[in-house]
């Protein structure tokens, strides 16, 4: 009887985990960050607790859009003025869990780039999931999807497939200067409008 008892007990447990395992990933990851010291101290540098946020936009993105992020779209979010992270800006032989959920955290907003590729990969799993659970701690959307060269939303965190239609933007790739012009402005403006949403 007590053996049957503790097999239900772990099997509930087990569930349980394998349910939340994004949340507890997440907390664990947050709340284990390396700003402090060996003797407490923080370093004011590296902490958020001084400057909420390290960057303004976090942008995740898939192989086959690589490119044009690099090339593009992270000069002009340069330009306009804002620190923008990008998955080259990770550093080889880190865990990626732990950068991504520290980068995002770090974020004011998080710009999805949805090009034809699959979105099966590593980091865009964990994007989207921390985005997720970012949004939901932070009690408001902080994410946006920019289609570049692709019209579905296959992949995308829950809150942005379910949700606001105000948070999708397409790139003309084709498009005249007027149109072009037209998306940057409109890029500013989603992300700006983002970024000072009521908590």
């Amino acid at each position: 009887m007590v053996v049957i008892l503790c097999v239900v007990v772990n099997i509930i447990v087990a569930s349980l985990i394998h349910r939340f395992r994004w949340k507890i990933r997440y907390w664990y990851y947050v709340g284990h960050s390396n700003d402090t010291t060996s003797n407490d101290y923080t370093a004011l540098d590296n902490s958020l607790r001084c400057s909420r946020f390290k960057y303004d936009i976090y942008l995740a993105y898939e192989e086959d859009a690589r490119e044009f992020v690099l090339e593009t779209l992270k000069p002009k979010l340069i330009e306009f003025e804002y620190v923008v992270f990008v998955h080259d800006d990770i550093l080889d032989g880190l865990p990626l869990c732990n950068v991504l959920t520290k980068s995002i955290h770090a974020s004011r907003v998080v710009v999805f780039v949805l090009s034809n590729g699959s979105r099966q990969s590593l980091e865009w799993k964990i994007a989207a999931h921390i985005t997720n659970e970012e949004s939901n701690h932070r009690g408001k959307p902080i994410s946006l999807a920019m289609f570049y060269n692709s019209d579905s939303t296959q992949g995308l965190p829950e809150n942005l497939q379910l949700l606001r239609l105000d948070a999708f933007i397409d790139y003309p790739i084709n498009g005249s200067d007027w149109e072009i012009t037209a998306f940057w402005e409109d890029l500013k403006t989603k992300v700006n409008a983002i970024d000072k949403t009521a908590l």
